[in-house]
């Protein structure tokens, strides 16, 4: 009925496109815990608190490319359902690796620093205010990257432009950013009680929560810079991208990322 590669029923009931959502989800959360295992053994061996928390800084190098190539992944579901997933998930993380490390290395730097300032603030008991700055600190930047990563999984974007954009929209929709950071909470609640849960379903359902929550910005975008999703070629699942900013102004086509 449906394989590894395809996923799709051949009926087109209403309730077969559900089971399909659903199956689509999964493959993509099975190919992103394989993609981040370093982060599901220190999950398995640590215990998570704030003397730990530079071990999963560090089991979590993998995760920033497997986020995007997931997202990348959940996008072409969105609109072809019956391709090779694992394939299209391979091209994905080849494709935007380089890229996505230039948002994420920074990002976990920048959270090892946060983390160790807030430990201080912590074990000082003095300050409760400046404790407090570096949570809204530490939830706008955690949320203004997720946007990046998005971004790039969706657009041609350099990582600089990607960052600048996320931050952006993180400030400018403030509710949507605590929103997205419950849900994120959430998520990782559900990891420490079942990681099985997590790793056949969990890691896919939150890759499309966060495109959803994204996707009046990923419009936006797209409306500001004159975009029109190009019309799919027989062999679309080649493509390296869904979407590619292609700059108005002639010296701006064609820069390479940075």
């Amino acid at each position: 009925m449906f394989g590894f590669g395809g996923g799709k029923f051949y009926e087109e009931r209403p309730i077969n496109k559900g089971f399909n959502y659903v199956y689509n989800i999964v493959i993509t959360s099975l190919c992103f815990s394989l993609f981040n295992l370093p982060w599901i053994v220190a999950s398995l061996i640590l215990s998570f608190q704030i003397e730990t928390a530079l071990f999963y800084l560090a089991a979590a190098f993998s995760a920033g490319p497997a986020f995007v190539s997931a997202m990348y992944t959940i996008t072409k579901i969105k609109r072809k359902e019956s391709f090779n997933k694992l394939k299209v998930f391979f091209m994905g993380y080849k494709h935007n690796f380089f890229c996505s490390l230039k948002i994420w290395l920074p990002y976990l730097l920048f959270l090892a620093l946060l983390i160790a300032n807030i430990r201080v603030v912590w074990l000082s008991f003095e300050n409760a205010a400046l404790l407090l700055l570096f949570v809204f600190i530490g939830v706008f930047v955690t949320i203004g990257i997720i946007y990046a990563l998005i971004f790039i999984a969706k657009f041609e974007l350099t990582s600089i432009k990607a960052i600048k954009l996320g931050i952006f929209y993180s400030l400018r929709k403030v509710l949507r950013s605590f929103l997205f950071a419950f849900v994120i909470f959430v998520f990782f609640v559900i990891d420490r009680s079942n990681m099985l849960i997590t790793i056949a379903i969990g890691w896919g359902l939150l890759v499309v929560i966060s495109d959803k929550i994204a996707s009046p910005f990923v419009k936006e975008i797209m409306f500001r810079s004159n975009l029109q999703e190009p019309t799919l070629p027989a062999d679309e699942e080649l493509m390296p991208l869904d979407i590619e900013l292609q700059a108005q102004d002639s010296e701006e086509k064609n820069y390479p990322r940075s």
